[in-house]
């Protein structure tokens, strides 16, 4: 599987703004984009959300309507967002690894 980021703005109602979304596999991509997202002073105070996840798992979620300190407020804390870490992914080749073709034999007794 693949690993995707999402960053968007949505409604309360759930509607996805399409023209916001990103979707990527790089990590700084996401960041870049979620940043510019929580940003936006103009949608302070309004029922709007920025999204960013992790394969559809919720890495942040920032409410607009809500103001530093409180929770879904993450203006003022991006750098304390936890990014997955490690190998994203299958490893292309193993190191010291050889192809082996492995099969069963099933003896049937009646």
């Amino acid at each position: 599987m693949a690993a995707v980021f999402r960053a968007y703005l949505r409604t309360f109602d759930g509607k996805v703004d399409a023209a916001t979304k990103t979707i990527t596999a790089d990590r700084e991509a996401a960041e870049s984009a979620f940043s510019d997202l929580v940003n936006r002073v103009s949608l302070d105070g309004q029922k709007f959300a920025a999204v960013l996840s992790y394969n559809n798992g919720q890495l942040a979620f920032h409410r607009f309507d809500r103001n530093p300190g409180d929770a879904d407020y993450w203006r003022d804390k991006l750098g304390e967002i936890e990014w997955p870490t490690g190998q994203i992914g299958r490893p292309s080749e193993m190191a010291g690894g050889k192809a082996v073709k492995v099969t069963t034999a099933c003896q049937f007794q009646p």
